[in-house]
């Protein structure tokens, strides 16, 4: 039994130095790629300060401001619900000829679905 080792290793050592050079170069790419960025790094250094401000503004809630966020809340909700409707109502003739399954000529209608989805996709 001679070329075996005496111990199994998951990875030969050439193996271990490709991923170690792949984790280095990734490494180096991403801090080139955040000191590319122009963080301003002082931000940091009181950052928890902001956020226990900010949790500190925001508890408890003023229960004073409650009736003057409801309207615009529900108004908010329904807008959300009606463009849901809408999207639904514009999906449907498209989603029924593009499948298979549901369409009996695989030609005309199939392939206007396809086009119809590929440019909704792409339209901004």
């Amino acid at each position: 039994m001679r070329g075996y080792p005496d111990q199994w290793e998951r990875y030969s050592p050439r193996e271990r130095f490709v991923r170690w050079l792949w984790l280095a170069g990734i490494a180096i790419a991403a801090a080139w790629s955040v000191s590319a960025l122009d963080i301003e790094w002082a931000f940091f250094a009181d950052a928890h300060e902001q956020a226990a401000d900010l949790i500190e503004r925001m508890w408890p809630p003023r229960w004073s401001y409650f009736p003057r966020i409801v309207q615009p809340l529900i108004e908010t909700l329904h807008i959300a619900t009606l463009g849901t409707m809408i999207a639904i109502v514009f999906a449907l003739p498209v989603a029924f000829p593009r499948r298979a399954n549901t369409t009996w000529t695989p030609g005309t209608w199939r392939s206007a679905a396809a086009c119809w989805c590929c440019r909704a996709r792409s339209t901004p």
